[in-house]
């Protein structure tokens, strides 16, 4: 299971739910979990979050991720867009869009920034990345 969608699908016929009970749980259409699960279209970040609340658990390892890529999961786990997590670490929302995208890395003090809230973010969902060597 790579995706979102996969371990959606798989958690829905764990518990014996059709589609659209999952949909009614999520306040989204049939076809839109349809769509997830037959990975056609990602999740958007608010709806991820609601699908791993569903879930009760993170299905992705944060582990050897880039700054980007960790960044990107902190947002699938609380469900806010860049703009939502740049006003709160207090940073230019396009320096954030650029890390996310591992197409820069940012300045010193906004790399820490970053870095610490993606650590009190998991550390409040019990869940904590090993640091890169």
């Amino acid at each position: 299971m790579h995706t979102l969608g996969d371990h959606l699908r798989k958690a829905r016929l764990d518990r014996g739910l059709s589609q659209p009970e999952v949909a009614r749980l999520l306040n989204v259409t049939p076809d839109t979990v349809t769509g997830w699960e037959l990975n056609r279209y990602e999740p958007t970040i608010k709806c991820a979050g609601a699908i791993i609340a569903f879930l009760g658990y993170f299905p992705f390892t944060l582990d050897d991720c880039s700054l980007g890529k960790q960044l990107y999961y902190v947002r699938l786990i609380t469900g806010k867009t860049q703009q939502e997590v740049a006003q709160e670490i207090g940073c230019d929302e396009s320096n954030l869009r650029r890390t996310e995208l591992d197409q820069r890395r940012p300045q010193t003090k906004t790399y820490k920034k970053i870095q610490t809230y993606i650590n009190a973010t998991l550390t409040s969902y019990g869940l904590r990345v090993t640091p890169r060597q």
